[in-house]
């Protein structure tokens, strides 16, 4: 018997830097099979950023009236700059069995999962903070107050990371290493959907604190990006008057 499989929309979204942008174009190189949803933004161009691959660069006042007119499956003002998800596009790509693949940010993948509870939201997380501001760094693209501004965020934007329904870790030099989770997990989807309820979710965060308590006990000293502080179980105190009637027990039953 085939397998029934189901197109998805699938949400890449992640902190500032992390390396969502690396990622998409190296899935596009590698010519995966997916439909990759252009974001539109009222921004002005990037050195090097290419207008209807990279973004659809879009004046604000036109911007606005797509908004007004219901075009975008969710948009965000992000530092003074409006970011939408034109929506007909991503609608052709599903009806015609495609994958359809948003790259947002947080605040714009939680907006989509509310729209669309059935989407699979994929976290793209750094290995380190230390890491994250590195890349910001290297970047050269905010400094001074703006940079300050995108790390708060970034590390306000972290702690949303268990509410995505996966996380994938970006590391250093490690672009085809968090692809091949992508994918991994795009397959699984695709053949076995979830329903992504209330209920699901809560179990999978107890599921992550367990996990986290386990690698504490294990490793006192970090669990994951966090010290988790675990009380060990008492021990059961013995009393010892307890002992004594035990010993005047066994010698009766000797006498």
């Amino acid at each position: 018997m085939n397998e029934v499989t189901h197109p998805l929309l699938i949400i890449i979204s992640g902190p500032s830097g992390v390396g969502k942008d690396a990622i998409l174009i190296r899935m596009k190189e590698k010519a995966l099979p997916f439909f990759y949803s252009v974001t539109a933004t009222s921004r002005e161009k990037r050195p090097g950023e290419i207008d209807g691959i990279d973004y659809h660069f879009i004046e604000k006042t036109e911007f606005e009236t797509m908004i007004a007119d219901g075009e975008f499956l969710e948009w965000a003002n992000v530092y003074g700059n409006l970011y939408g998800v034109p929506k007909k596009t991503i609608k052709e790509a599903i009806a015609e069995g495609k994958d359809a693949i948003v790259k947002v940010d947080v605040q714009g993948a939680m907006t989509i999962k509310r729209l669309e509870p059935q989407a699979v939201s994929i976290f793209i997380t750094p290995p380190s903070m230390q890491e994250l501001e590195r890349r910001l760094i290297e970047r050269k693209t905010e400094s001074g107050t703006n940079l300050e501004r995108r790390l708060k965020t970034a590390r306000e934007e972290m702690q949303s990371q268990y509410s995505f329904d996966h996380i994938v870790i970006s590391k250093r030099n490690g672009i085809d290493e968090a692809i091949s989770e992508i994918e991994n997990i795009i397959q699984n989807e695709r053949i076995h959907p979830k329903q992504y309820d209330t209920a699901y979710k809560l179990k999978n965060k107890q599921i992550e604190t367990s996990i986290n308590r386990k690698a504490e006990k294990l490793a006192p000293e970090r669990a994951g990006d966090k010290t988790v502080r675990v009380p060990l179980k008492r021990r059961r105190r013995i009393r010892l008057s307890r002992i004594i009637r035990r010993m005047f027990s066994m010698f009766e039953r000797e006498e």
